[in-house]
């Protein structure tokens, strides 16, 4: 075959140029391989297969350096005792072809003994060559048993390899094993064709829009609401100048500028592409608030998203306080505070707070109660809506006054609420009246000194303290003289005294009151105290032995 060459050996590039034409549209050319001596006028090298004697077996491939070049550079690893063939495809010349074919066989091979042999395809060209097809156009003396890659039958019987887009620079191999029934030679022939098109074509898009608007579910009324609107463009082309609107409620407006409009410049979105635009919002007042959003973009594009909902909810304290309206001095007098949520919305971190009173003395708190610079702090916590906490303090007055108590009360979100209540504090009476006789026994024509001792021991003072004091006979004692806190009137075996106006407690009175002894034998003095708050008097009795 005209344009074939095969060699016994490694030939160099140039020896194994062929010159082939270029047909129709498509670049095919046929490349010739064959094993061994090559019979003449065949144009094809072939190999020749012995009966008598065995065939040499090709020598196994030595480990040679690795494949070199890409291209027109390209060569293949040839091993010992194998043959290469190659041929430029469509004009057989390197520099004005697109294809390059080396077939790489075995020069002799045993009869009906498989043997392989490689078909190297490389793209000489700067770009993609496509729809690349290795056909057989001719086998004599050779049974494809099998190839990596497969090959596909054509309808002529051919051994086709379609190997598709081939690379710029790149080479694609081909082993194919087969075998030859005939002593002589064995061959196959082979071309390559490609066709690669010029196509332009113009896209045909469709943008689309859509829009999502989501709010905060629910917040407290002193919480920022986060609105957030996501555009998309879901079509197959550029959405340009798109824009994002959506009209408050009333008593909705937005945090930066104090706007009831939300409006934002988005610009182009691509095909897929989607944007987000975040916007803080806050409420006046509590409630439901909901508005659908718009999007418009050019060429009358336009979306609407489904309503998205806020519900604002607002805690509201009450707080109310208990005391006793009165208790005694000495005594622990408990303070109670109740705090009640009767909002919507929860109350978090609810504190209540009472500042100590001056005048009076803290004893103890409620579980959680802390005292510091003379406050008394309980940190609640969260309140529901409706549910309520009571807290408490005991106080005590060493003095009689009336204690006025403060409380306040607070959460996040929750205004705050004060109340106040007042306890008296007041002392309990309590008069001592005791008294000695000074000397005893008291001969008869000597005096004796009645010493009486009116005490304030209550707790609140004694007021209008009044004392009457009783001699005995007159014919056993006579009244000599008196002192005392106030003066005192003698009228017959009476000594009354002036009243005290006023005894505070612990104060102490003293009276004294000389009597003569005239008579012997056992003789009374009695004293008798009273007040306006001790209407019982107190009665002290001294017996003195008078004697001759």
């Amino acid at each position: 075959m005209p344009g074939c060459h095969c060699a016994a050996g490694p030939p160099t590039f140039k020896e194994n140029i062929v010159k082939t034409r270029h047909r129709s549209i498509m670049t095919v050319g046929l490349a010739c391989a064959a094993l061994a001596a090559a019979a003449a006028g065949t144009g094809c090298t072939s190999v020749q297969k012995e009966e008598s004697r065995p065939a040499a077996q090709a020598a196994p491939r030595e480990e040679a350096p690795r494949r070199a070049g890409v291209g027109a550079e390209y060569r293949p690893q040839v091993p010992r005792g194998h043959n290469v063939a190659a041929l430029a495809f469509p004009t057989g010349e390197i520099q004005s072809s697109a294809l390059m074919i080396h077939q790489v066989i075995p020069a002799q091979v045993r009869r009906t003994v498989p043997y392989t042999y490689e078909l190297h395809v490389t793209n000489l060209t700067h770009g993609t060559l496509q729809n690349v097809l290795l056909t057989t156009s001719s086998l004599q003396n050779a049974e494809v048993t099998e190839s990596q890659p497969a090959a596909n039958r054509g309808s002529d019987g051919s051994l086709q390899w379609f190997i598709g887009d081939l690379g710029a620079q790149k080479t694609e191999v081909i082993r194919v094993s087969a075998k030859a029934d005939k002593v002589g030679t064995s061959s196959n022939c082979v071309s390559v064709s490609y066709n690669n098109a010029l196509c332009v074509a113009a896209q045909v898009v469709e943008p689309g829009l859509t829009i999502v608007k989501s709010a905060t579910p629910e917040v407290l009324v002193c919480d920022p609401i986060t609105l957030r609107y996501e555009v998309r463009n879901p079509g197959t082309g550029a959405a340009e100048s798109v824009r994002v609107r959506d009209q408050l409620p009333a008593g909705l407006t937005t945090v930066e500028g104090n706007r009831s409009l939300v409006e934002a410049e988005v610009g182009t979105l691509g095909a897929g592409e989607s944007r987000v635009i975040t916007v803080q919002a806050k409420a006046a007042r509590t409630g439901t608030f909901q508005s659908p959003a718009t999007a418009v973009a050019a060429g009358n594009l336009t979306a609407e998203a489904p309503r998205a909902g806020t519900v604002v909810r607002q805690p509201v304290l009450t707080i109310e306080c208990a005391s006793p309206e009165q208790m005694f001095l000495g005594r622990e007098g408990s303070f109670e505070v109740t705090v009640k949520n009767t909002g919507d919305g929860d109350s978090a971190d609810t504190v209540v707070a009472m500042p100590v009173p001056a005048n009076a003395r803290f004893v103890r708190a409620s579980a959680g109660g802390e005292v510091a610079a003379g406050r008394i702090t309980w940190r609640v916590g969260r309140l529901r809506p409706n549910e309520a906490r009571s807290v408490s303090a005991s106080f005590a007055s060493d003095a009689a006054a009336v204690i006025r108590y403060t409380a306040t009360a607070e959460g996040v979100c929750a205004a705050l609420v004060s109340t106040a209540c007042q306890t008296a504090f007041v002392g309990i009476p309590a008069l001592l009246l005791d008294g000695t006789d000074e000397p005893d026994p008291v001969q008869v024509g000597e005096t004796v000194t009645y010493i009486l001792h009116v005490t304030n021991q209550g707790t609140a003072p004694l007021t209008n303290v009044r004392l009457v004091c009783t001699m005995d006979e007159l014919t056993l004692m006579e009244y000599v003289t008196s002192t005392g806190p106030t003066a005192a009137a003698v009228s017959a075996r009476t000594v009354r005294f002036e009243p005290i106006a006023r005894l505070e407690p612990k104060e102490r009175r003293t009276y004294r009151i000389v009597v003569r002894a005239k008579g012997d034998g056992q003789v009374q003095f009695r004293g008798e105290a009273s007040s306006n708050e001790i209407t019982r008097p107190l009665v002290k009795v001294e017996t003195t032995n008078f004697y001759r």
